[in-house]
C-alpha cells in the first residue's frame, strides 16, 4: 500500500486517497469506486493500528509508527468528512452513507481510554480521536434522513403495490353481460395480476433493507461504544414500530442503553429527555399525516417500559426511574399536547383534535413507573394545563374518553398506597413488612392492563339452583331386597 519504489512512482495509499478526494464531486458512475476506496482506506489505517508497537510508548520505534498512523487517520477523517458532511459536497447518497459508515469505524477505532480486560490500553489510545459535540449532531441528522428516506420508499411501494392491486380488481373490461361478460372480467383481472411481479418488488425491498440496516448497525455500534451520547438517539426511535421487525429490533438495543444510564448510572434525566421527544416526535408522525393511525406510538411506549422500571419474580417491579424524571416526562407531554389540542379545537379542526387526544392513550402506558406521589404531581398539573389552555372536557363525548382513562389511571395509583395503608393504631410485622417489599409492585395493582378496553366488565354468571338427589328403582329395590316391578 506505501511502497512507492524510492519516489519513483505513487503508492498505492496516495492513488486511493486521491480517489477518495472525488467523492465530494458527486460524479456519477463512481459510487461503487468510491466505496471500495473508502473501505481499503479504512481497513488500511485499522491493519496498521493492530501492528503499532505495544508496552512501552517510548521504545524505540513506537513513536514514530504512532505519528505515522496519525498522519494517515486524520488525512483519511478529513476526506471522509469532506464528501459526507462537507458544505460544498455533492455526493451522492451511496457515497455519503459509505463514508459515514467509514468515519464511525475510525472514531471507534481510536476511541480515548480503550484497555483490555486486564486494564492494558489498547496501541490506539495513545493517538485518540474526539467525537465533538458538532459532529455528534451531524450523525444524528444523518440517521434522521436515513430513516425518513427509508420509510418514504416504503410508503411509496405500498401504496403502488395496493393501487396495482386495485386497477386489478376495479377494471370492469368492455363486455356485455352476462356469463361471457364474467369470463371476460375474469380474464383481465388475470392479466393485470400478472403484470405485478412480487419477486421483483421482494428482491428491490430487501436490497434497501439490506442497506438501511447495515447503517443503522453502524451508528449503534457508535451508541454502545460511547463514541456518540444516547441523547441524540430520540429521532431514531420515533420511526419504532413503522420499519419492520429488523428495525425494531435494533431500536431495544438503544432501549437497553437508556435502562443502563437510568437504572444504574444514575443520569434519569438523560432518559426523560430521550422519552420525551421519541414519544412526541413519534406521534407527530401521525399527527402530520405520515402514520395512518397512533399504533407505532403505543408500540414505542410499550416498549419504553423496560427502562422505566426492572422487574422481578412474577413480573413485579422492584426498580423504578426516578420520580423527578418520571413527573418531568408527564408535565411536558401534557403541556405540548393540550397546547395542541386547544389550537385544533380552536381553528375548528374537529379531526386533528380528536386525533391529538388521543395521545393520552400513550401516556397511561407511560405512568408504569410512577407512585402515589408523582401522579399527584402530574394530576396538579394536568389541571393547570386544561385551565391555560382553556379546555372544557366534557363528561360523555367519547373522544375525550382518553383523556378521561388517564385521569382514572392518575386516580387509582395517586389512592393505591393509602389503601393498602394499614388501619389507625395497627402496625404491620416485621414478617409481613418485608414481604410486602419483596412482592413488589405489578401491572393489575396499578390498573395497567390495557389502555383502550372501554367495554363493561361482564356481570357474574348466576350459581346454579341446587338439585335433590334421587334414587333409582333399581338400587331401592336391592336395599329392600324386593324384586324389580315388571315395567
Amino acid at each position: 500500500m506505501e511502497n512507492d519504489e524510492d519516489g519513483k512512482q505513487s503508492s498505492v495509499w496516495n492513488i486511493l486517497v486521491s480517489l477518495a478526494s472525488r467523492g465530494s464531486q458527486g460524479h456519477k458512475g463512481e459510487e461503487s469506486l468510491l466505496d471500495h476506496a473508502f473501505q481499503v482506506l479504512t481497513f488500511h489505517v485499522a491493519w496498521k493500528v493492530k501492528h503499532l508497537p505495544t508496552g512501552d510508548p517510548n521504545a524505540e520505534g513506537a513513536s514514530e509508527a504512532r505519528k505515522a498512523v496519525q498522519q494517515q487517520r486524520d488525512m483519511l477523517v478529513e476526506t471522509l468528512d469532506a464528501a459526507a458532511f462537507g458544505p460544498n459536497s455533492r455526493a451522492g447518497d451511496d457515497v455519503r452513507r459509505s463514508a459515514v459508515k467509514c468515519l464511525l469505524i475510525i472514531y471507534t477505532l481510536f476511541l480515548p481510554k480503550q484497555s483490555d480486560g486486564e486494564g492494558h490500553p489498547y496501541p490506539a489510545a495513545s493517538i485518540p480521536l474526539e467525537v465533538s459535540e458538532d459532529m455528534q449532531i451531524r450523525f444524528e441528522h444523518f440517521m434522521e434522513a436515513e430513516v425518513e428516506h427509508y420509510a418514504d420508499d416504503l410508503a411509496d411501494e405500498e401504496e403502488e403495490q395496493e393501487k396495482g392491486e386495485g386497477d386489478g380488481a376495479s377494471e370492469p373490461g368492455d363486455s356485455d353481460e352476462g356469463e361471457g361478460g364474467e369470463n371476460q372480467q375474469k380474464k383481465q383481472k388475470k392479466v393485470v395480476k400478472k403484470t405485478i411481479d412480487p419477486d421483483a418488488v421482494s428482491q428491490s425491498r430487501l436490497e434497501k433493507e439490506y442497506v438501511f440496516t447495515s447503517t443503522v448497525a453502524a451508528f449503534l455500534s457508535a451508541l454502545r461504544a460511547g463514541i456518540i451520547q444516547i441523547s441524540h438517539a430520540s429521532k431514531v426511535l420515533a420511526y419504532y414500530g413503522r420499519l419492520g421487525m429488523t428495525y425494531d429490533q435494533c431500536m431495544k438495543v438503544v432501549i437497553e442503553l437508556l435502562r443502563e444510564e437510568g437504572m444504574y448510572k444514575s443520569r434519569g434525566f438523560i432518559v426523560a429527555d430521550v422519552i420525551k421527544d421519541s414519544v412526541r416526535d413519534s406521534f407527530l408522525l401521525y399527527l402530520e399525516g405520515r402514520a395512518p393511525d397512533d399504533e407505532h406510538t403505543l408500540a414505542l411506549v410499550k416498549a419504553m417500559s423496560a427502562a422505566l422500571v426492572i422487574r422481578g419474580a412474577q413480573l413485579s417491579i422492584v426498580q423504578r426511574l426516578d420520580g423527578e424524571n418520571v413527573v418531568t416526562v408527564h408535565q411536558e407531554l401534557v403541556a405540548w399536547v393540550t397546547k395542541r389540542i386547544a389550537q385544533y379545537d380552536k381553528s375548528g379542526n374537529k379531526k386533528l383534535r380528536n386525533a391529538a387526544i388521543e395521545f393520552f392513550h400513550s401516556l397511561t402506558q407511560l405512568l408504569v413507573s410512577a407512585d402515589s406521589a408523582d401522579a399527584s404531581q402530574i394530576q396538579e398539573h394536568l389541571k393547570q394545563s386544561l385551565e391555560t389552555s382553556n379546555l372544557e372536557p366534557s363528561a360523555t363525548a367519547r373522544f375525550w374518553e382518553p383523556l378521561r382513562s388517564y385521569e382514572k389511571r392518575l386516580g387509582t395509583i395517586a389512592t393505591k398506597d393509602k389503601e393498602k395503608a394499614p388501619a389507625k393504631g395497627r402496625r404491620k410485622s416485621k414478617k409481613q413488612s418485608a414481604k410486602s417489599g419483596d412482592e413488589g409492585t405489578t401491572d393489575e395493582e396499578m390498573g395497567l392492563e390495557d389502555v383502550r378496553d372501554d367495554e363493561p366488565a361482564s356481570p357474574p354468571l348466576p350459581r346454579p339452583s341446587p338439585q335433590r338427589k334421587t334414587r333409582s328403582r333399581k338400587s331401592l329395590a336391592k336395599d329392600t331386597g324386593a324384586e324389580e316391578p315388571p315395567e
